[in-house]
């Protein structure tokens, strides 16, 4: 049985580190920030945003290890017809170490943050999913949104990736190769 817990801004090298294992098993040894600064860059994040609360994080522990994490940044938009809060909990960060996976764990996961979305007001959630989680957010009641686009401000000149870890208060990793590139957006309305 796992217990989960709403991150602290004390989790925050926990959440790092657990990041980083994702992100080395996306992104297949391909860097664009060498490992210690992307450590840094998270950790920063994590602090920084888990004390003002514009993201929220649950994790997963088997005993004493953290086996899962899951993180929600909370966005403003301008309101719409379908979200007159224009309040949008953006899911990312969901993780799970290989040896605990397939155990229902993400599904936990989610259920807090969509908890914790509602509770917050948001009209929406929207997550990008790799392949392996697709099915699972669609069993949990996202659906596909098309017409979403990315375009990656590193690939187009300058250091405008130490400035998405630097300077956002939320941010997202695109990689145009491997499983990224098929990632599909998912929505779902609460």
């Amino acid at each position: 049985m796992f217990t989960i817990t709403r991150a602290v801004p004390e989790d925050a090298e926990i959440l790092a580190e657990l990041r980083g294992e994702m992100q080395d098993e996306r992104d297949k040894g391909t860097f664009r920030v060498p490992k210690p600064e992307f450590f840094e860059c998270n950790l920063r994040f994590f602090r920084e945003r888990l004390a003002d609360k514009s993201f929220v994080s649950f994790i997963a522990w088997d005993g004493e290890l953290a086996v899962a994490s899951s993180g929600m940044c909370i966005q403003l938009h301008p309101p719409t017809h379908g979200n007159p809060s224009g309040r949008v909990g953006y899911i990312t960060n969901m993780y799970t170490r290989p040896a605990f996976r397939r155990r229902g764990v993400v599904t936990m996961l989610l259920e807090r943050l969509v908890e914790t979305a509602r509770e917050l007001k948001c009209g929406r959630c929207l997550l990008n999913a790799t392949d392996a989680g697709h099915p699972v957010y669609l069993k949990y009641g996202f659906t596909d949104i098309p017409g979403e686009m990315a375009f990656d401000l590193s690939s187009h000149g300058n250091s405008a990736s130490r400035l998405l870890y630097s300077d956002m208060p939320c941010f997202t990793a695109v990689s145009g190769s491997g499983t990224t590139a098929s990632r599909v957006i998912l929505r779902c309305t609460i």
